[in-house]
């Protein structure tokens, strides 16, 4: 559907979701325009308002690139930045081809190469959901039922759960911590070593990250082999299928990326007038680039995407006031004039799920030291919400230990 400069607004229902022009979600003036001057901007949301999806306006048909790889591209970044959350319904082949108006089939084996990556799950019958759903849920009440015992097992001598809580917190503090050994994986080197200091950081008590490029991983099996041996190797979620299979023997992460603090105060202060060209390094992303750049540009209309190996990209470049390139395309610069106003769209790993996850990382040290007899398994931690949570340890002692049946029926 497409909406003229001089058309009412309209809304056209389909069995399950509604289509809605993009301006009536923000509740401000049509933000983007195509080339043929009409409004393109749709967002999916269900009929009980518990879906938004995302908006569909940054797939560019005007681009060289072809639109199921800007789709592609485009799903992967809402999906491993936690913008579409784990659990929630994405749109049917159907509906999806009908909003981005592309062949149900170029939609159907966008779906089939994100369930080959693990980023979304689909169910016979159902739907496609993003990966993880109920997976958070059932961990924490495998970890309500450890507690549950514990409590049971300190009643027994006449421990309350404060005197449990106290004890847990003073034997975690007085550990003697061993040095965590943590592989970061990056795509480019100075962004993987920016990274690697702000996780460095975060970490309490000794611990040291080692650097490791997906390049490298690929060519050098000796780099394969340490990279294996780090207690855990944390890469960014829309690769950490492609390492599980890379690292069979590493205990593999996914780590959540957000834009960097730096990057949102300069996407907020860019004038309303100003004509803005985003980079990218790959062509895939030139979609998820432009959703980026707009999520913290409501207040300007004028927003153009590319790629570095595009062939109009110095067109494209001279008649903008503002560029923005993404990680990787920093050369780039060299084709800007000297009164060009640019920086980089730059990510930072996610400080609250980081922290909670490196806490949790500790902890587990110091219980695998109090229980020597216990084993690393492969690809330890298993799915995106062990980042935020940690509870992958709960599940795997209640595999390893007897378990009261009453303790079950109590959590």
């Amino acid at each position: 559907m497409q909406i003229g400069p001089c058309c009412k607004p309209q809304r056209v229902s389909s069995e399950r979701y509604t289509f809605a022009p993009h301006w009536q979600r923000h509740s401000r003036m049509p933000a983007w325009r195509s080339a043929g001057g009409c409004v393109t901007a749709l967002r999916v949301i269900d009929k009980k308002n518990k879906m938004a999806i995302f908006d569909q306006s940054c797939i560019d048909k005007s681009l060289p690139i072809p639109v199921g790889r800007q789709l592609h591209g485009l799903l992967s970044y809402v999906i491993a930045f936690g913008l579409i959350p784990a659990g929630e319904r994405l749109p049917s082949v159907r509906e999806l081809a009908l909003a981005v108006g592309v062949a149900p089939m170029t939609v159907n084996d966008v779906y089939q190469e994100l369930r080959g990556t693990g980023l979304i799950e689909i169910r016979p019958g159902v739907g496609a959901f993003a990966s993880g759903a109920g997976k958070r849920d059932a961990e924490l009440m495998a970890l309500r039922a450890d507690i549950a015992l514990l409590i049971e097992k300190g009643a027994d001598i006449g421990l309350t759960p404060i005197d449990l809580a106290a004890m847990v917190t003073t034997q975690a503090r007085l550990q003697p911590s061993q040095e965590l050994r943590i592989g970061l994986i990056g795509i480019f080197r100075a962004a993987a070593l920016d990274y690697a200091a702000e996780i460095t950081a975060m970490i309490e008590g000794p611990g040291a990250v080692e650097v490791y490029l997906i390049d490298d991983l690929q060519k050098d099996e000796a780099a394969r082999a340490a990279c294996s041996a780090c207690d855990v190797v944390l890469v960014p979620i829309h690769r950490e299928h492609e390492i599980r299979a890379l690292l069979p023997r590493a205990s593999v992460a996914g780590l959540r990326m957000i834009p960097s603090q730096a990057t949102r105060s300069a996407l907020a202060n860019l004038d309303p007038r100003a004509r803005v060209a985003g980079i990218s390094h790959f062509e895939e992303h030139v979609a998820s680039l432009k959703h980026a750049i707009r999520e913290f540009t409501p207040h300007v209309a004028d927003v153009r995407t590319s790629w570095i190996d595009a062939v109009d990209l110095a067109e494209v470049l001279r008649d903008r006031d503002v560029v923005i390139y993404a990680t990787g395309a920093e050369h780039i610069i060299e084709l800007l004039s000297e009164d060009a106003e640019h920086f980089e769209f730059r990510h930072t790993p996610d400080p609250i799920a980081t922290g909670q996850f490196l806490a949790a990382l500790r902890a587990r040290d110091v219980l695998r030291r109090d229980r020597p007899d216990t084993q690393e398994e492969p690809n330890g931690i298993q799915d995106r919400s062990d980042l935020a949570s940690g509870i992958h340890d709960a599940r795997q002692r209640r595999r390893r230990e007897p378990r009261d049946p009453r303790a079950r029926r109590r959590g």
